[in-house]
């Protein structure tokens, strides 16, 4: 039994108790400093700087960019690596705050990023470096490039839907025959 002193104490009768169970984190431990400073060594993450660029000059053409993410922590990520202003649309897994979100990434997330972007999918192009990835978002989508950093998937990535493999994306370059306004 428990019970408050008049000072707010509380009181605790060890003839009724046999056990204590304690949490660990802001109880027995200053954890709650020490998991910030864990998820900020997580998010410690840095953007591929050609990616980076890519996507900067894809912007310059006035060309709408988004992310599709297998992991719930896509924003976090994108904060970390300071990638952030780079997306128009931004589609993670489904949750609580994302019920209109595909539970897992595939063609429908990649679908939902074009709607989100107000573009058809056979006007855009998909980046993807996984063999799943490019056979689920193969269909109806304009361009699809497979990313293979090691060169060890070239041919599977070709085999399964690709139209184009690179090692790095300074491997994509740019051309603009149709007339517009190009930024800055």
């Amino acid at each position: 039994m428990t019970r408050l002193t008049t000072d707010g104490a509380a009181i605790l009768d060890l003839d009724r108790i046999t056990g204590a169970i304690f949490d660990l984190d802001s109880v027995v431990t200053a954890t709650a400093a020490a998991a910030a400073r864990a998820w900020n060594r997580l998010f410690d993450v840095a953007a591929y700087p050609a990616t980076v660029q890519l996507i900067r000059e894809l912007r310059r053409y006035q060309v709408r960019t988004a992310i599709v993410s297998a992991g719930r922590h896509c924003e976090q990520l994108l904060a970390a690596a300071g990638v952030t202003q780079l997306f128009d649309a931004l589609i993670e897994p489904r949750g609580a705050d994302r019920p209109e979100s595909p539970a897992r990434p595939g063609q429908a997330a990649f679908l939902l990023a074009a709607q989100r972007l107000g573009i058809a999918p056979s006007h855009c192009a998909v980046v993807e470096d996984g063999l799943t990835g490019t056979r689920t978002t193969l269909q109806g989508f304009g361009t699809v490039i497979g990313i293979d950093r090691t060169g060890d998937e070239v041919s599977d990535l070709y085999s399964h839907g690709a139209d184009m493999v690179v090692r790095t994306m300074t491997d994509v370059h740019l051309i603009d025959a149709a007339p517009r306004h190009r930024y800055p």
